[in-house]
């Protein structure tokens, strides 16, 4: 594929491929500027209840391997470390607050066991010294 793309003057790209977009593009040409000057900290957030409510067979997002961690963090995390340099040390911690869910769109009130982290909390520094949160 790789060749082929070159072959073709094509660039090829794969997730998490959103820190290429306009915004946060536009984010990082104000870093490389000095607009705001040294950034000395930065926050992500990603908020949401879960798909229990809305997804016709959320069961996949509560097992190991699966939650908002691995399938929305590394949108953030990659946009942070582009912006801000790699990691040097980091902290975390994580908590499944609910034992199990209920599928929202099941009438029979089905109820998923949650076996994975629901909640992610990380603190850390790049090898420049500026610290992030997440």
């Amino acid at each position: 594929m790789l060749a082929l793309a070159a072959e073709r003057s094509l660039r090829v790209g794969c997730a998490p491929d959103t820190f290429l977009g306009a915004g946060l593009q536009t984010a990082r040409k104000a870093l490389d500027d000095g607009l705001i000057g040294e950034p000395v900290a930065a926050t992500a957030f990603m908020l949401s209840h879960g798909p229990e409510r809305w997804h016709p067979n959320p069961d996949f997002f509560y097992q190991p391997g699966a939650g908002p961690l691995f399938d929305m963090g590394p949108y953030y995390l990659t946009a942070l470390v582009n912006m801000l340099g790699p990691v040097r040390r980091a902290t975390s911690a994580t908590r499944a607050s609910f034992p199990e869910r209920v599928v929202g769109e099941d009438p029979s009130g089905r109820r998923i066991p949650v076996t994975t982290p629901r909640t992610s909390r990380a603190s850390w520094s790049s090898r420049r010294g500026r610290w992030r949160r997440s």
